[in-house]
């Protein structure tokens, strides 16, 4: 047998081309994950504020747990699959909406333990997006269903755990008050229109 790397195979760097190419296709202008980003960097600079951004890999990771069920699942429970939105001028691109339910349905892959309170700190930039989706669609109810790659971390020297979803194999319904997507969407408007402004002056 023999195995030979083929050294004119970048992956990373492929990986990094098909998401900018991803990105280019989203519509022109300013993108809600942007802002949550540049507020998570601010609060969280040691976590959000490193350069080069988000691992080409894993971020791939989460494309496709959003691509793949955002598909599958809206033919499974029927709601509709991604849609982009705007409000306020902002973009947004749900993974999914069930009119019957009157629910945004979000999707996220990662590496963070599933022992954390999915009310916790650890998520906060997930909520961020979450409520200003519910904001734009008039409902205060999401459901969330989230991939942990390393499960709980269980298992220890190395063995991160088994992946599973949400709690348990459930996915959470997510309820915020209106006072809580209003003062949120108060903070990305606000967030977005400071970047505005450093985009115009430069």
């Amino acid at each position: 047998m023999e195995a030979t790397l083929l050294l004119d195979i970048d992956f990373e760097a492929e990986l990094r081309a098909y998401q900018e190419r991803r990105s280019r296709d989203r519509s022109k202008g300013r993108h809600v994950s942007e802002v949550i980003h540049r507020i998570a960097a601010r609060l969280e600079p040691a976590r959000f504020g490193k350069k080069g951004g988000i691992d080409p890999v894993l971020a791939q990771g989460g494309f496709l747990w959003e691509d793949v069920w955002s598909q599958v699942l809206a033919r499974q429970f029927g709601h509709n699959k991604q849609l982009e939105i705007m409000e306020d001028g902002i973009f947004m691109t749900l993974d999914g909406f069930s009119a019957k339910r009157w629910r945004v349905i979000e999707y996220k892959a990662t590496k963070m333990s599933a022992r954390n309170d999915i009310r916790s700190r650890k998520f906060l930039h997930w909520h961020m997006q979450i409520m200003a989706y519910c904001l734009a669609m008039g409902t205060t109810e999401a459901e969330l269903v989230p991939i942990f790659l390393n499960g709980s971390y269980e298992l220890g020297g190395g063995k991160f755990g088994k992946p599973c979803v949400g709690k348990d194999g459930h996915p959470w319904l997510m309820r915020y008050t209106k006072r809580e997507l209003v003062e949120n969407w108060r903070m990305i408007l606000r967030e977005a229109r400071d970047m505005d402004r450093e985009e115009a002056a430069a």
